[in-house]
């Protein structure tokens, strides 16, 4: 359940009393246009993986679940859920998915039936309008140690480190990271690697960069991240779950679920969900959003195998999404999925301890963690994290002139904080289920003031405040009360 509103301050509160509040989230799914972030110097911010602001509908695919088992007259169906009876159908042409779509949701053997609707970052193209080769420097970091703890500002300020000295015998576990793919030799990732999943290339085929000045010019990125987004959420995952160790119990799956542009649909996300159910995953990263207000009334399909993880014992970490401008007093609403009941929706502080001008709040928001600085001057330290060794669409675009490891903002990057002390949260009491991790969180974060009001406990902003791991770890009550 979301738990909104600021009148019940939940850390003043007995956790046994949290089946009294109210139920105030809305159920949509996403849209969006892209959150861009400048970085300082020669890193530029990677953005947080969005939907456009006009998404495509899809030409040919059907996504259903039925009522009863299937039958030849439905015509070919590929399983996604058993327990869920839900499917995908491929047409021939968008004329017969409209005609296939009205014909289904007439069926009484069909519970729903919708088309999978496509998502892609603001920026489409998978060609590169200049010559890849021209333009700007890109500077080889070193990639093969973490950075010194002292440079890590948004660690201290999360109360990692002191975290770390609670975990003696950590459990082994698993945490999935959906998004643009990991760079499978980066050194400081590649031995906590489990094989990538590579979704986008299963539903959608190749992902291939190419120049429109340059026509021997193609760029493979099938198997590993051709973005960087998900090298960058990786790492700061392995940071914080490992203890800034080159090895450790907690292991990484890559699922790739965008292409290099960071375009994705509800079928692919469908997948990487079930994908992650069946590889074995206790936590679930989902760095991809979008704004629920432009969008179509949403995929029921992708809620329903979220539901399905979150049953299952998955605790589920979304972002908020990265659309608002505080500065001009402009909030967008929380992105969908991060906004389903039982996620845990993380938006983004900066270096001062205050909400980044980025956030995007709302009822439905859990707790922030640190996210960085924005794209306004002055606006704070990013964050920084591994990024792939090779040259990806962000780099080609100049977004992004480092390899190896680079510095962005985002509520992307506030998300895999919180992933990171589930993890270590996990490790040390494997026994906790997804509604008590939720509520641990929420009751062991520090207060901040994220309204105008000034008020304490809940606000919109904020949540119940900003992530402290130490508190997370030491707390003795998790009962959500469910």
């Amino acid at each position: 359940m979301k738990y909104p509103l600021a009148k019940y301050p939940l850390a003043k509160y007995p956790l046994a009393n949290l089946h009294h509040f109210v139920l105030a989230g809305l159920i949509a799914l996403l849209t969006a246009c892209q959150g861009t972030l400048s970085a300082p110097s020669n890193a530029v911010g990677a953005p947080h993986l969005l939907a456009s602001s006009n998404p495509a509908q899809p030409q040919n695919q059907i996504l259903l679940r039925l009522k009863t088992k299937p039958s030849a007259d439905l015509g070919a169906l590929k399983l996604i859920n058993s327990e869920l009876r839900l499917y995908s159908q491929d047409l021939k042409s968008t004329e017969a998915a409209e005609w296939q779509l009205s014909k289904l949701r007439q069926d009484p053997r069909v519970l729903y039936a919708e088309a999978n609707q496509l998502y892609a970052l603001e920026q489409q193209a998978t060609q590169l309008d200049s010559d890849p080769s021209a333009g700007f420097q890109i500077t080889q970091v070193d990639p093969s140690s973490f950075p010194p703890l002292t440079e890590m500002w948004n660690l201290k300020q999360a109360q990692i480190p002191e975290a770390w000295k609670l975990v003696d015998t950590p459990t082994p576990l698993t945490v999935a990271v959906i998004d643009s793919g990991v760079d499978p030799d980066h050194p400081l990732l590649k031995t906590q690697l489990l094989p990538l999943e590579d979704i986008w290339n299963e539903v959608v085929g190749k992902d291939i960069l190419r120049s429109k000045s340059d026509s021997s010019f193609e760029e493979n990125y099938g198997g590993r991240d051709g973005n960087g987004h998900g090298t960058h959420i990786a790492g700061i995952i392995h940071m914080v779950a490992n203890q800034a160790k080159a090895d450790g119990p907690v292991k990484i799956l890559p699922i790739k679920a965008t292409n290099m542009a960071g375009a994705t649909n509800a079928l692919v996300l469908t997948q990487a969900f079930q994908r992650a159910l069946e590889k074995g995953a206790k936590v679930i990263n989902l760095s991809i959003g979008t704004v629920n207000e432009r969008n179509p009334p949403g995929s029921k399909a992708l809620q329903d195998i979220i539901q399905l993880v979150l049953n299952q014992g998955i605790v589920v970490i979304g972002a908020t999404g990265n659309e608002s401008q505080r500065s001009v007093n402009t909030i967008a609403r929380i992105s969908a999925p991060a906004f389903y009941e039982g996620l845990i929706a993380v938006g983004a502080v900066n270096d001062k301890n205050t909400v980044a001008d980025y956030s995007n709040g709302g009822p439905e928001i859990e707790l922030v963690a640190p996210g960085g600085g924005g794209a306004r001057r002055n606006a704070g330290q990013q964050i920084l994290s591994t990024w792939p060794t090779y040259r990806t669409f962000e780099s080609y675009q100049g977004r992004i002139r480092t390899l190896g490891q680079a510095a962005t903002s985002g509520t992307s990057m506030a998300a895999p904080h919180v992933t990171g002390t589930v993890a270590l949260l996990l490790a040390k009491e494997p026994q906790l289920t997804p509604a008590q991790v939720r509520a641990r969180l929420m009751v062991s974060a520090d207060d901040i003031k994220g309204n105008r009001q000034q008020t304490e406990g809940f606000d919109q902003s904020t949540g119940w405040g900003q992530l402290n791991a130490l508190q997370a770890l030491n707390w003795n009550q998790h009962n959500s009360g469910k």
